[in-house]
């Protein structure tokens, strides 16, 4: 079992990162000793090592975009590897969002397109 300490938060600014802390150091003076995760939007490098690692670094990624007005397919990039060898290669690659659904507009503007999209 692993805990989410946040879901796509910034590493910077500095403050960004002192805040995080503070939400880490919630969880670690709780009973429950879990080791913690973060979802980095993209390859962004956040929360892995410096003021506010977590134990098990994670990123997202969307291919087919997160919403469906772009009708035509998109190729998966082919860099998670190395960039996972690049920021973190002595810990196990983990990608905990990965193209996780797609929305569409709300209201009458909608054009109607999730349920074909995804």
């Amino acid at each position: 079992m692993i805990h989410v300490a946040d879901n796509e938060f910034s590493q910077s600014p500095d403050f960004h990162a002192a805040y995080f802390v503070q939400l880490e150091d919630v969880y670690h003076n709780s009973p429950i000793d879990v080791p913690l995760t973060y979802n980095d939007p993209g390859m962004g490098s956040s929360f892995i090592n410096g003021t506010g690692a977590v134990d098990l670094y994670g990123f997202d990624e969307y291919p087919q975009r997160s919403d469906c007005t772009h009708q035509t397919w998109n190729p998966a990039p082919t860099n998670y590897y190395s960039y996972h060898m690049q920021v973190n290669p002595m810990n196990p690659q983990f990608i905990p969002e990965f193209q996780s659904g797609a929305g569409d507009s709300w209201g009458l503007t909608s054009p109607g397109i999730s349920p074909p999209c995804v």
